[in-house]
């Protein structure tokens, strides 16, 4: 059977078909077979505490099985959310890695970022459904729905209508092909998976090089030997006085500055990586403003490490303290950036944060001003700010470097990944 795949005609095996998803699920509806979940009612203990995996979006990472939940729900929770059973399929449908699936193992519950799909075993093993839904084809379709301009999350619509190539439907060999060409294709990826765990290895070295340095030149016997020692307030500018909010009536001054939110600095290295402005960012309310020379600090998720040096003026998000170097203190603001990612000071922030996840998932430390302008610093002569800084923006080049090498490694694990997909569900064979 010819189909139009990705705008290419793609033949089948013989006895192969092409068939929707909905076809396949359990009772043969998708408004019964995939639910999205939903939060259990909160602010009562029994409904928070339990021993019932309850998984959120950014527990489903691709993986084949779904482990280590990142929550657990009581009996009565569980009865009041929607109620998943083993060898269902939880699909990630919010976000950037909206698609991911994993099957689950056991009785559980999930969150609204995620749908559950249950499918009619006679006909569909459901790793075989896993393993289509890791295909370039699959990620490249889910792609283009979220790329809708009032759509930025995966329907029940666009799971239903997916097409899968299956063997030999309605016939008796079709689950013992699916079996088959399941058993050599988890071969396959089981040596692909040894590539996958060396790669992923080697980006946490890579990764390491650069905390390793900082803990290196930042230790306790080098700013031991710093003569100017003190707390941030002492040598920063509260920001209250840095910037304020922008009146209305000069929205139209600034809506072309560029603005910055904590995603928009990458973690642990101070790069920034988002480059939009206030006007593009679609939010309603004003942004505030900073000057050239301000170190940008997301004072949530303080955990990811995310600080900025910036040479323009802009505009900054509510998730941003900004800091700015008094006129007469001698420090750079780009030492004041890589002091404020130092682990020394990350394990401050977590030990001084507070909790704003209230109970509900994954807890989200934010660091309050007064906790961060406390924090005790010190730092050496001009001279040696600058010898510090040159060997810092070095270890980030060497980083960089091995970081591009890496990448295009994983590029082609993954399109040998793709490869094999295609010859197991296009070619049926291996």
């Amino acid at each position: 059977m010819i189909e139009m795949l990705a705008g290419e005609l793609v033949s089948l095996p013989s006895g192969w078909k092409w068939q929707k998803v909905e076809d396949l699920l359990y009772e043969g509806h998708r408004d019964t077979d995939i639910r999205q979940g939903k939060n259990p009612s909160s602010g009562l203990t029994e409904y928070i505490e339990g021993k019932i995996p309850f998984y959120e979006g950014g527990d489903v990472k691709g993986r084949k099985f779904l482990e280590n939940a990142t929550r657990s729900i009581s009996e009565k929770a569980f009865k009041s959310t929607y109620q998943l059973a083993p060898y269902d399929l939880l699909i990630k449908r919010i976000g950037s890695y909206a698609g991911q699936s994993s099957i689950l193992k056991e009785e559980a519950s999930a969150n609204a970022q995620i749908f559950g799909a249950r499918f009619n075993q006679q006909k569909v093993d459901v790793a075989y459904i896993y393993w289509w839904f890791k295909s370039k084809y699959v990620r490249d379709r889910f792609a283009n729905a979220l790329k809708g301009a009032n759509q930025r999350y995966i329907t029940k619509n666009d799971i239903a209508e997916l097409p899968i190539p299956i063997p030999y439907p309605g016939e008796d060999r079709s689950l013992v092909t699916q079996h088959l060409l399941l058993q050599r294709l988890e071969a396959r990826m089981k040596d692909l998976d040894i590539s996958c765990n060396l790669h992923e290895r080697m980006n946490k070295s890579v990764d390491r090089l650069l905390e390793a340095a900082l803990e290196d030149i930042f230790s306790e016997s080098s700013r031991n030997t710093w003569k100017n020692k003190g707390r941030i307030r002492d040598f920063v500018e509260c920001f209250e006085k840095v910037e304020k909010r922008v009146k209305i009536d000069r929205i139209d001054d600034i809506k072309l500055l560029r603005y910055i939110i904590g995603s928009d600095i990458a973690e642990g290295t101070g790069v920034l990586v988002g480059n939009r402005t206030w006007n593009e960012s679609n939010v309603q309310r004003p942004p505030y403003l900073f000057a050239a020379g301000t170190v940008l600090y997301q004072m949530r998720d303080i955990d990811l490490r995310r600080v900025a040096y910036v040479n323009f003026d802009g505009s900054h998000g509510e998730d941003i303290y900004p800091l700015r170097i008094l006129s007469t203190v001698k420090l750079s603001p780009r030492f004041l950036k890589w002091l404020l990612l130092t682990p020394h000071f990350t394990q401050y922030a977590i030990e001084n944060s507070e909790d704003e996840s209230k109970g509900e998932g994954k807890k989200r430390p934010r660091l309050n001003k007064r906790k961060l302008l406390d924090y005790k610093i010190a730092f050496p002569d001009e001279d040696d700010q600058q010898r510090i800084l040159s060997n810092l923006e070095l270890v980030l080049t060497n980083c960089n470097e091995l970081q591009v090498i890496l990448a295009e490694e994983k590029t082609a694990i993954e399109q040998l990944e793709m490869s094999i997909l295609d010859q197991a569900f296009l070619k049926g064979k291996l």
